[in-house]
Formats: structure tokens, sequence, C-alpha cells
């Protein structure tokens, strides 16, 4: 009976840890969609800000456009920079590496990187 109840134990910690590890990556997972929302957030900001201006003509003269849209140019390459980013580390994320171990001979492996 003792060596049942010391497995049954060992089965709840065991459950308990699982429990606590799937929390934890999930956590992880939230923190993670609330910084790229808001990293991705910030330069969309200022996209819209920056249109708002021009479409309502609020600017001085051409060379305060052209400085208004540079700026809206270059939010807009940060902001598909980090897309470009989620995209590659979901696709990292998700795509399985297969790693196959064989035997290689060094000495012709150098000859061939020496010709």
């Amino acid at each position: 009976m003792g060596q049942l109840t010391e497995s049954i134990n060992a089965i709840i910690i065991q459950a308990q840890k699982a429990i606590e590890e799937e929390r934890r990556a999930k956590d992880i997972k939230n923190d993670l969609v609330t910084n790229v929302a808001h990293d991705l957030r910030s330069p969309l900001t200022s996209i819209i800000g920056y249109l708002n201006l021009i479409n309502t003509d609020h600017y001085r003269d051409e060379i305060e456009l052209r400085y208004y849209t540079q700026i809206v140019q270059s939010k807009a390459e940060r902001l598909h920079h980090l897309i470009n980013d989620l995209f590659e580390y979901t696709y990292v994320q998700n795509k399985e590496i297969l790693i196959i171990k064989e035997p290689i001979n060094i000495e012709e492996m150098v000859n061939q990187l020496a010709v």
C-alpha cells in the first residue's frame, strides 16, 4: 500500500509540475503577444499621425511636407521589418529541423574545402 501511495504522490507532483510549466509557457506567450502588439502599434501610430497632418494640409511648405513623408516612409519600413521578423520567428518555431547523424571523412571534407 505504501508503494501505491508513493506512486500516486509522484504522479500528482508530476502533474502539478506540468500544469505550472504550461502556465509559464502561456504567460510567456501572452507577454510576447503584448510586446509585439506594442512594437507594431508604435510605428503605425506615427504613420497615421503624420498622414493625418499631410491630408489636412498641416504643413508650412514643401520642405516640411517632404520631412513628414520621410518620417512616414521610415516608420513604414520599420513596421515592415517588424512584421518580417515576426513571420520569420513563427516559421522557425513551427518548422521541425531534422538532424541526421552520419559519419564523415574529415580528410575528404578538408580536401574539398581546399579546392
